[in-house]
């Protein structure tokens, strides 16, 4: 077994039993293989190994709900459940979901607890259609157990696609923005010349197309010049730079700046 890095919250007895009786079950194995092989035609495989850590699997679960895939591993989770007569209107559900979501995704079994544990799950608002999170807090919270279940609501927030991080300055948002300009106004030239098609979504292909012409613009040099005579920053490498123009789209994509 690989050391894995992950933070579960704990499971109650009953729901532990419970749900070892039904990944013991000649009948989740089939449902299990299918799960795998779902996944696997959509070419987004679950490693054989399973996840080694929540940064791994929260990857993958951003490209999932980026494809927007008739179902995602939850649905499908949802299906197997209600294979052994488990509903979302039954009050193990949510618990025995996440213990699948381990046992499939990282071949992890949760640890059982005495206490009653806090809880939190992923919910899709229905107007907005947008992923979010809802945590259940048990009556008989204590302190110091909000505090230790901080990491795992931290944590799950980090899976959600919208997740930006904490609430910290932008140190570099001026130097951002007028590259962000550029890039767009390059794209504009080669999507007027059919070098680019404005439909492509494939916000990777794109940039492939425009790097290359921006990285020798003569107006790209004298942005990196300017910030770098102030002492902002220093050189921006390929891999930065996608990094910086992959924030500024998802931060201006829905405001038509030309």
């Amino acid at each position: 077994m690989q050391n894995r890095k992950l933070k579960r919250a704990p499971v109650s007895f009953s729901t532990h039993y419970r749900a070892q009786g039904i990944i013991h079950s000649k009948k989740f194995h089939s449902l299990k293989n299918n799960f795998y092989e779902y996944f696997k035609k959509k070419k987004l495989p679950i490693p054989p190994t399973g996840f080694l850590s929540t940064n791994e699997y929260h990857k993958w679960q951003k490209i999932l709900y980026e494809k927007n895939f008739e179902k995602d591993h939850y649905e499908l989770i949802k299906d197997i459940l209600g294979n052994f007569g488990i509903y979302p209107e039954n009050k193990e559900y949510d618990d025995l979901k996440i213990y699948l979501v381990f046992e499939l995704c990282f071949h992890e079994t949760p640890k059982p607890s005495e206490r009653e544990t806090l809880r939190w799950k992923y919910i899709r608002d229905p107007e907005t259609n947008e992923m979010k999170m809802f945590v259940e807090v048990p009556t008989t919270t204590r302190e110091t157990e909000w505090r230790n279940f901080w990491k795992y609501v931290d944590n799950g927030l980090k899976g959600l696609p919208n997740y930006r991080g904490r609430n910290v300055p932008w140190e570099a948002s001026e130097r951002d923005l007028e590259l962000h300009f550029l890039y767009l106004e390059i794209e504009k030239e080669l999507t007027n010349k059919g070098i680019i098609i404005k439909e492509d979504k494939e916000y990777i292909r794109k940039f492939q197309s425009v790097v290359p012409i921006m990285l020798e613009n003569e107006r790209y040099k004298k942005i990196l010049n300017k910030y770098q005579n102030k002492g902002k920053l220093k050189s921006i490498s390929d891999e930065r730079l996608y990094k910086i123009l992959s924030r500024t789209k998802e931060v201006f994509s829905d405001l038509n700046l030309l």
